[in-house]
């Protein structure tokens, strides 16, 4: 235990003194929240404020666009964290291939230290750095509504996003342990950084609608976890603008612009409920977990 904690301290202070690394695994928050800002933002808001507005002309146009703005906004930090965790977690892994690039991933293979305790730090290390790092964002968001004036999260929000943090932060640096296996320098592990940071967003449905692309595009996207994993974040993230606001707003219309931006996901005649996309993000975790553990067992197995 004790190797194990001293492991997974070392590969997060490396990371934290890396200061290139940790912009880096921001980047791609910030070009969503700079998106966001400049157009995004507005085209969303706009969008469905025009909607609400045709529907039901009677309403307080005032109020339906400030309500939209903020639900666009809690939809923005819902994919935000999702990203986070993407990226923070790929940038963590990148600790083991740097290990093995310069050869002490053999050295601490030759120590007394077994490897699976080897394995399981660089998981460790990178879930906590993911969640600890998406926590902060959730509070500093927090702070940021609180000097705008904002309605802040509920208590109850933030308990909910931080179980769904804790949760998708391991499934994410799960799979990207597993991924890492298959590469073995810094050059190639950076490019596809580069390559998933550039299509989480996309992935996810934060730049463009869901309901803008087809149905063959959107039943791929709901088969991976970037889009099941921000639905989810989104849901919990918009749910008490959806029960204070958009007064007189019915709740077929509120379920039709959930639809449109992502938070609702349906298959069919199937909608997915938030306790399927859990379920949905803890497979993959447990997945890509056996999938490591099996890879080293295999590899372990060829050097004896």
């Amino acid at each position: 235990m004790t190797a194990l904690l001293n492991f997974t301290g070392r590969n997060i202070k490396n990371y934290l003194r890396d200061r290139s690394a940790v912009f880096f695994s921001f980047l791609s928050m910030i070009i969503l929240i700079v998106l966001m800002v400049a157009f995004l933002g507005d085209a969303y808001t706009d969008g469905i404020a025009d909607h609400i507005k045709t529907a039901l002309p009677e309403l307080d146009a005032e109020a339906i666009e400030a309500d939209c703005s903020y639900y666009i906004t809690m939809c923005t930090l819902g994919s935000v964290l999702l990203i986070n965790c993407v990226s923070i977690s790929m940038m963590m892994m990148g600790s083991m291939i740097r290990d093995e690039a310069t050869g002490k991933l053999a050295v601490f293979y030759s120590t007394p230290v077994k490897r699976w305790i080897l394995s399981l730090g660089y998981i460790m290390s990178s879930w906590l750095a993911t969640f600890g790092l998406s926590i902060c964002t959730l509070a500093f968001t927090e702070g940021f509504l609180a000097v705008t004036g904002k309605q802040l999260l509920s208590f109850a929000q933030i308990y909910r996003l931080s179980a769904l943090l804790a949760l998708f932060s391991l499934t994410f640096s799960a799979i990207s342990m597993a991924v890492a296996t298959f590469f073995h320098s810094m050059g190639s592990w950076s490019a596809l950084q580069t390559i998933v940071g550039t299509l989480s967003g996309f992935l996810a449905g934060s730049y463009v609608p869901v309901s803008s692309f087809g149905d063959g595009l959107q039943t791929v996207l709901r088969i991976f976890p970037f889009l099941q994993g921000a639905a989810a974040l989104r849901t919990v993230c918009t749910e008490q603008i959806l029960q204070t606001g958009f007064v007189g707003v019915p709740e077929e219309i509120k379920t039709e612009i959930g639809k449109e931006v992502g938070n609702i996901l349906v298959s069919g005649t199937h909608t997915y409920q938030p306790s399927e996309q859990i379920i949905i993000l803890a497979v993959y975790g447990a997945l890509a977990i056996s999938a490591t553990v099996l890879i080293t067992l295999r590899r372990r197995a060829k050097e004896l």
